[in-house]
This record gives structure tokens, sequence and C-alpha cells, in this order.
């Protein structure tokens, strides 16, 4: 071969050319972006509209369902659903993953222009999915006693929130659970009255005296000056000054109508720390920045607030890059100890340290020159590219095994050292480069796989592709080349003799299964069909769950519960949950707020009704999955009836709400609402008899209570009123207004102008609420205007597809997601679904069933183009057959090891059966490769067989011993985020080991049979 010839007669040239791809290699590791998967853009945008004050219902009617017109009419958009609450809608767009998103995305912002909606709603905003949208870090501040609560939210957002925001790559830093000041002027309805003054023009005579405006400027002294505009009030007594109206003579003052004061802010969110009041806050990185860089300075900046302010409890809850860090190095690890594991087998083998050392060189190479290709391909460190590298790790010295083998053939014919390393090396170039090549091409089909399954395990294929070529590379350049100057004939005997025993066993058994070739046959395929049998009994799982030591409970209270009730229910949690032993830390984020921030916390419905607690676990011999069976028992058993508490693992590795790896979600849409509710109700009560599926529920929340105000616009008209005006005076007298800021103290505060709190209790009070006509000094009560009603209304309406549909949530326990989805998919279907409605599988379920779908093209397809390199290898269509036997008795050993570990078969146990084909062929290409050479010189079928398997059986076991062992660390899930890969190590595991033991007597039995044919 002459790339073999140029290598072993230019050394230097060929060594220096080595030498500058592995500093290549070594600088671009330095620089390599660490991350903790594959860059994900999921093709999903979201559009929110605000109607304040508007029901739910009115929400749907006035904006959802027009918006989800036009947005239906979007190229290439794959689902739409909707989530309607009080005051705001949410519409989101999951397109096809081959969308340009930025056409799409302007498509439908020059729709929702064209879009007439009601004047009171607020402009449509389209908020792009991404995963920066989870926080990079969650910090939880929490002080002593002596400190108020707002007195921390200053600290906070005077002391630490700069420091973090001026971190690089920190995008933006939100606080929620503290409380602010603010200056209230807080108006007494009767004296409102007595006086003749409204709401309005207290608000808005407040407003104009906060004002610091530019006038223009003057000439003065040759110098232009500008003029200001100054008249804000410097205190609470400027402001409570203002007149606001004349009495006659008389001036009416703010402090006539009411009282101005200092007050802390309504808060919408409580946050705790370990039951002790706290200010939370989420962090989020820039898109492109470095995740572990930017969780780094984040957590310096922190220690150093946590030096300058003693008396302070700081403490990080969800940090990114720290799992990061943990995850990376763990897999890192697993890739030393498999190379480690590799060298041994190696050393075994070989018997020898200067064999052994030209072999080993293939693995540096090969790394550090696929750090080079990645870093040029513009891929991250992550912990998919990093498993690809562990995957490969075992396999990148089989090229290298096989020539090594082959040179020391030709050495024991007494061939000189560079002729023996040239002919031994070309001899074997074809059959290596077809074993490489089969192992690649399994890895096209999973190149073009579409949606998050694609997206995720994409880099992992290109970072073996890469790591194999450059193994390949190097077995037909530098091991022929060091082969050449440093191996001798002596160790050839040496060797041979250590494998007398093994290969003594082997004949007889391989001659008996030659005389006996249909038995042979007849059990290979009896346990072939003995493990598709056991398939089922393997069960499925989208993505195993990953342990990072952390859960959530969510708390969700009937709806209008106020929030210092919540408060209360979930301070009882928290102190149940404290008491668990492997409990380390718990935070609670009652009402707004949660673990997601932005869209994810709107979308998840944080209100007043509800509450999230995170829970950290002290490292331990328990896993948090355990530790969760029994926390549920416990909280389930002390719950009180109106209260709904579900716990989920928290995993950094799902982005969509809800895609917990242990809930179970179906949707239900049709129709009819009432009859939608009752099929909702009917599925729950029969999923709720499945063993394994606890806490079933829907999303459906009680009715909301409500005070309906209708105006009657004949009567509002004659006051020179407007349904309008009359909702902004209601607005402002129960919300209250913000009118300006006050900004001559130390800090500036916000002017909030709203009615005394004792009159806006009750509907009596509702009714009473003063309107200010178009009379001067006369105003009106709501009542006389409006009907004032209780009623009651959906505090949550979701949509798919334009019809409005309910969710159904279950939470697993000790079973698989794929075996409960079809056994309550059975039950539904012997209920019998009426015409019209229909039940789908969403979250991790729904993920799992369009992964497997597109994998199982991969698998076909990768078959396919297998065959297709065999045949073109071995310049026949019958003889690659043989070779691709392999497969069904790889099988053999995948079932068995996902059994013997209780491993669901998920993704990523999918993407490694897919690998696995390319992967067990390549044993009985090098079989099959020589048998045809043996019989092309003169060699009788049998004896081609038995002398083939006595020449490769080495390399054979080395070759698979190598991957087998390489492997075994992944499987062996060493570290953080090793749960992940695990399930692919396994099945390789199994399929190699199956595949090897059992190629070793089918192939040569197969071999044999279509060579007779062929002669008879």
């Amino acid at each position: 071969m002459p790339l073999t010839l140029w290598a072993i007669r230019r050394p230097v040239a060929a060594l220096m050319s080595m030498l500058v791809i592995m500093l290549i290699g070594g600088v671009a590791l330095w620089n390599l972006q660490l991350d903790m998967l594959p860059a994900i853009n999921p093709p999903v945008l979201a559009i929110i509209t605000e109607l304040p004050g508007a029901s739910a219902q009115e929400v749907l009617t006035l904006v959802t369902e027009p918006v989800e017109a036009v947005a239906a009419t979007t190229a290439g958009i794959k689902e739409l659903r909707s989530i309607t609450r009080e005051g705001i809608s949410f519409v989101i767009l999951q397109f096809n993953w081959d969308t340009k998103m930025s056409e799409a995305r302007t498509e439908l912002v020059e729709k929702l222009d064209l879009l007439p909606l009601s004047d009171d709603a607020g402009k449509p905003r389209i908020i792009k999915f991404d995963p920066s949208l989870l926080p990079l870090m969650q910090v939880f501040v929490a002080a002593g006693e002596d400190m108020e609560l707002d007195s921390l939210t200053s600290v906070v957002e005077k002391r630490i929130k700069p420091r973090l925001e001026a971190v690089p790559g920190v995008a933006s830093v939100g606080i929620n659970g503290g409380v602010a000041r603010e200056i209230r002027v807080e108006l007494e309805r009767d004296n409102l009255y007595s006086h003749g003054v409204g709401l309005g023009r207290v608000a808005g005579i407040i407003a104009q005296s906060a004002s610091n405006l530019p006038a223009g400027s003057v000439s003065h002294d040759e110098r232009e000056i500008n003029v200001r505009l100054v008249s804000s009030p410097q205190n609470s007594d400027d402001i409570a000054a203002l007149v606001v109206a004349f009495a006659g003579p008389l001036q009416v003052r703010v402090n006539d109508l009411g009282r101005v004061m200092e007050a802390v802010v309504a808060t919408d969110s409580i946050t705790r720390l370990n039951t002790c009041a706290a200010v939370g806050l989420h962090i989020q990185k820039e898109g492109s920045s470095n995740t572990v860089s930017v969780a780094g300075n984040a957590r310096k900046a922190l220690a150093q607030a946590a030096a300058d302010l003693p008396d302070l409890q700081i403490e990080v809850m969800l940090d990114q890059g720290r799992f990061i860090e943990y995850s990376l190095r763990s897999t890192a690890v697993s890739l030393l100890i498999g190379g480690f594991f590799a060298l041994l087998v190696l050393m075994a083998f070989l018997g020898s340290i200067i064999s052994t050392a030209i072999v080993a060189v293939a693995v540096p190479f090969s790394i550090l020159a696929t750090f080079a290709l990645m870093y040029l391909s513009g891929m991250t460190l992550n912990i998919m590219t990093l498993g690809g590298l562990a995957l490969g790790v075992g396999m990148l010295v089989d090229n290298s095994i096989v020539v090594i083998e082959n040179i020391y053939r030709h050495l024991q014919l007494g061939k000189k050292r560079e002729e023996a390393a040239a002919v031994g090396c070309s001899e074997v170039a074809g059959a290596i480069s077809a074993a490489t090549l089969t192992t690649l091409v399994v890895f096209l089909p999973v190149v073009f796989v579409g949606g998050l399954t694609g997206t995720l395990f994409r880099e992992l294929a290109v970072t073996v592709t890469y790591a194999l070529l450059a193994s390949l590379l190097i077995s037909l350049t530098v091991i022929p080349l060091l082969a050449s100057r440093w191996l001798k004939e002596g160790s050839v005997v040496r060797r041979r003799k250590s494998m007398g025993v093994i290969f003594s066993y082997g004949r007889r058994l391989l001659l008996w299964g030659l005389a006996h070739r249909a038995l042979v046959l007849a059990t290979a395929l009896l346990l072939f069909g003995l493990s598709i049998a056991a398939v089922p009994r393997i069960g499925t799982e989208f993505l195993p769950a990953v342990d990072e030591g952390i859960f959530t409970v969510d708390l969700r209270l009937p709806a209008g519960t106020r929030l210092l009730e919540t408060s209360k229910r979930a301070e009882r949690i928290e102190n149940e949950l404290r008491s668990v032993p492997e409990v380390e830390r718990v935070t609670a984020q009652v009402g707004t707020g949660g673990t997601f921030s932005g869209v994810r916390t709107a979308l998840s419905g944080g209100a007043s009704n509800s509450a999230q607690l995170i829970v950290t676990l002290r490292p331990g011999e328990r896993s948090t999955l355990d530790v969760m069976g029994r926390t549920r028992e416990l909280l389930l058993g002390s719950k009180e009836d109106d209260e709904e508490i579900v716990l989920n693992l928290y995993s950094s590795l799902f982005f969509a709400p809800g895609n917990s790896a242990n809930l179970l979600q179906l949707t239900v849409n049709g129709p009819d609402f009432a009859r939608l509710k009752q099929l909702a109700n009917d599925i729950v009560k029969v999923a709720s008899d499945i063993p394994g599926l606890t806490n079933v529920q829907t999303n459906l929340d009680v009715t909301l209570p409500e005070f309906h105000v209708r105006v009657k616009g004949d009567d509002a008209l004659r006051y020179g009123l407007t349904p309008f005006g009359v909702g902004q005076e209601v607005s402002r007298a129960l919300r209250g207004q913000v009118v300006g800021r006050l900004r001559g103290q130390k800090e500036a505060l916000n002017i909030r102008v709203i009615l005394q709190e004792d009159d806006r209790q009750t509907i009596d009070d509702l009714e009473k609420i003063p309107l200010e006509t178009a009379a001067p000094g006369l105003l009106v009560s709501l009542g006389s205007v409006a009907e004032v009603s209780e009623g009651s209304g959906p505090a949550t309406i979701t949509r798919e597809e334009q019809r409005e549909s309910i969710e159904i949530n279950g939470q697993i326990e000790g079973r698989d997601i794929g075996t409960l989805l079809t056994e309550l998919q059975q039950r539904v279907d012997e209920m019998g679904l009426p015409e019209g409605y229909e039940v789908r599988s969403a979250g991790a379920a729904l993920l799992m069933e369009q992964g497997f779908a597109s994998l199982r093209q991969a698998f076909l397809l990768s078959l396919v183009l297998i065959y297709m390199v065999l045949a073109a290898q071995f310049e026949s269509l019958r003889t690659p057959f043989v070779i691709i036997f392999t497969a069904p008795l790889a099988v053999i050993g995948v079932v068995g090891a996902l059994l013997l570990t209780r491993t669901p078969l998920g993704i990523t146990a999918y993407i490694g059966i897919i690998i696995l084909g390319g992967v067990v062929v390549n044993n009985g290409i090098v079989l099959v490769d020589l048998m045809e050479k043996l019989y092309a010189a003169g060699s009788d079928a049998k004896e081609a067989a038995v002398d083939a398997v006595r020449l490769r059986l080495r390399p054979v076991l080395m070759t698979a011993l190598t991957t087998i062992l390489g492997l075994l660390p992944l499987a062996a899930k060493l570290g953080e985020g090793s749960e992940l890969q695990a399930p692919l190590a396994t099945v390789v595991i199994g399929g190699l080991l199956s595949a090897t033991l059992l190629t070793l007597l089918v192939i040569p039995v197969l071999y044999t049979m279509i060579r007779h044919r062929r002669t008879a």
C-alpha cells in the first residue's frame, strides 16, 4: 500500500506528521468549550399576549383563539397548543426540526401585526424557547432573625446582584421572594365622595408633580445652557401636601383624602431556605458563553460576597456548571480506566512491552486528532462527545491489533522486518478498511436522525467517526513504521505457545460444530428466538434518569387560595422533608417563581395557590429515586384532602416543562369540554389502578371564584363613562397605580395610589368604588353603572390543535414508562373513545415514541449500508450474508445484558444497538477475508475455516476484549451523568460478548455450507 510504504521509507516525515496532528489536537483540547450537552435549539416559539383584568374565558375568546387561527397558518408548524390564564395567553408553536426558525419568526411577526385584537390587549410578544431559559444557577440568601426581609432584599439587590451581573457571560440575574418598599398613597372612600375627587384625579396630579422634564435651553454668556423642569416631591410630606382640588376657597390636599406612608410592596412570592425567610437569585447565562466558565466565575463572586457579608447564609441550590464539571470528569475517568484495561489486554495477549507500546500509540494519537477535528467542526466537549471517545477507546486499537498480528505472522515466515511490516500491513489493509467502514456507515443514518434524538446523538456519532478514521490512519502508517524498527522475531514463538491451550479446546469445539452444522445453526436460531421473545420483559424509556441528587416537590391548592395559606402548608411540608435523614437542604418558593424562571414559570402556572420545594440530598449510597419513594409515602400520608403533591426528579437534561423522567403524561382532546372532562376523569380512575403508576391527576384547576363586573353601557354613557374607563378606575382602586418615583431619599421608591385596604374587602365594597364623572366634583358608585355579581371561571384553559384539551399526569414508581404506557393505552382502548376524541402521549413518552420511530429507520438503513460495503469488499452478493449473521448473534447478548442489569431499552441503548451492528461484523470480516484467501490458495472450505480461526483467534479475542473492557467503566456508572451512556455501553458489551464467542463457531459453519453449495 503506497501510504504504508511511504511511512516505512520516510520515518522522520511520518513521525513529524503524527506529532503535528497531536500538537494541534492538544491546542484544540485547551480551547474546546465545555458544556453539558450539544447545542439544543428546539424549534419552538411562544406567543405571549396580556389582557389585564380579563378572566381566562375572556382571554381565550378575545386573544387566544384569534392568535391560534393566525399561528396555525405558519409554514413548517408541527404542533400547536395554548395555555390561557387570567389576564394572559400563551400560544406555543412547535415546528419541524428542519424549519428555519428565523424565517418562521419573521412570518409570524408579519401575520400578528395584521391581527386586530381587543384595544385592551397588549402587543403579542414572540419568545424562542432556548435551553438558556433554564437558570445556570439558583442561589438562595438568608439572614438571621435580626434582619428584616426588606433589608435583606436591599442588601441582595445592592451588594450581591451587581457582582453577579458583572460576571462575564451572565445575561441576567433575577430576584424572587424578596420584598421592596414603596410610598403608598392610601385613599379613603368616604373622603373621596365628600370632596368629589376621584382616584384618577389624585393619581394624575401626583404623576404630574413627580415629573422631571427637559424644557429647552437658553443662551447665557455665549453659552448654551439646558433648562430642566424639576418639581419632584422630596419626601412623603411633600406628596401629602399636594393640592388635588378646590372646594370653594378651600384647598383639598392629598392628606385630606387619605394617608401617605412608606410600606412594603405586596409580594406575589415567598422564598425560604431551610424554613428561614430568604431571597432567591436565578442566574441566566448568555446563549453562546461557556457554561462551566461562567458558573465558576459566579461561584467566585458569591464566595467574595459571603466573605464580605458574614451575617448572611448564601447557598447555591442548582448549579449546571458544577454538574457539567463532575459529569465530564467522571466520563474522562471512565475513558482513562477503559484505556488502561485495553492496555492490560494487549499486554496479556502480546506478551511484549514493545508490541503493546506500538499498538497503544493509536490511542493518544486518535484521541488528540479527534479533538482537533471537533474544534474545526465547531463542536463542544460535552458528555455526548466525551462519551463517544469513551465508547471508542477500546476500538481504537482494533485495526492496529490486526496489523501487528499479521506482521508477526510474516516475521515468523522468515521475512525481514521492513518487508514483513509492508506486506503484513498491505495484506490486511482492505479488511481493516472495510471493517472500519462498516463501523462508520452505521453512524451515517444517526447523523440524519431528526428531532431531539438526532440532536443529542449526532455529535457522539461524529466523534466516534473522527476517532476511528484517525485510528485507521495510524494503523496503516505509524504501526508498520514502528514495527519495522522495533519488532523481533523471537517474541513470536513465545506468544504462539501462550495461545496453544485456548486454541486446542477451541479447535475441538469447531471441528464438532463443522460435523454438526444443522444443530449449531438450530441452536443459534433458538437462542435468537428466545431473546426476541424476552424483549417485552425489558421495558422501554426515553432517556435514563440522571441522578443529580436533587428532586422537587410541587404543591398545589385550590385556585384562589391566599399566598399566606399556601406558604403555611408549604412550611409544614418543609419540616417533614427536613426530617428525612438523607435531606441536606430544602428551599421553598411559594407563588410565582420556581425552579424555572421566565416562560417556564409562566407555563407551569406559578400562582398564589402553588409552591415548589427544591430538595438537595447528602451524598450517600441511596439513589435519589429511592429517597423520593420513601419521601412520597411520608408526604402523601400526611397531606390534606385539598392538596395535590407531586415529586419530580430534577434533571438538567430535560428542557420542555414537565418532561421529567419519572412522569407519564397524556393529553386528551375533543370538541365538547364537559364530555372531555368526564373522559379525562374516567382515564384517571383507570390509570390509578395500574401498579407502578401513582398520584394520577389532571391539570384541571377547580373553578376560580370571581366577581363579575358588567358595565351597563347606557347608564355609564349618561355620566360620560366608558367600560374601558370604568375598568381602569376599578383596577386603580384594587391594584393601585404606580404614578412616579420618589427620589429624595437614599433610594428611589415607587409611588402607588390605591384605595385603602378596609374599603376593598367585600362585594359591597366593590360596588361602592367611586367613579369620577364628566361633571366636575360629581362621583358615582360602581354599582350605579354596573352589575356586580359572584361567579366562577376556569383558572386555566389548555388547548391542542385549536381544541380544548386536558393533561393527565402520573408518577412512575418501580416500572418503566414504555410498559406503563402500553398497559394504559390497552385499558383506554377497552374503555372506548367517543368519536372525535383523542388520547395522545406527551412529555417523555411522546419523545420516546418519536425517537424510536426515527431510530428504527436508522437501524434498518444501517444494515443495508453494511451489506453494501461488504458486497463491495468481497465482490459477492452472497458472502456478506455470512458476516451479517453476526448481528442476530449479538441480539442474544444485548437482551441478556439488558435483562441482567435491569436496564430498559431507551434511546441511548437503541443507539448502542445501531453501533453494535457495525462493530460485531468486524470479526466476521477478518475471519471470512482470510477464509476466502486460503480457499483461493487451494484449501478446501473446512480446512480454510479451521485455519482462519486458528490464525485470527488472537486478534478476534483481543479486539473484542479491548472494546468490552474499555466500556466497562461506562457501564459501571462511575460518576455523575454516567447514567446517560451506561445503557449504550451495556448493550455493546453484551452484544459483542455473545457475538464474538458465537462468531468463532457459527461463521465457519455458515461459510462451509455456502461453499459446499457453490461447489455442488
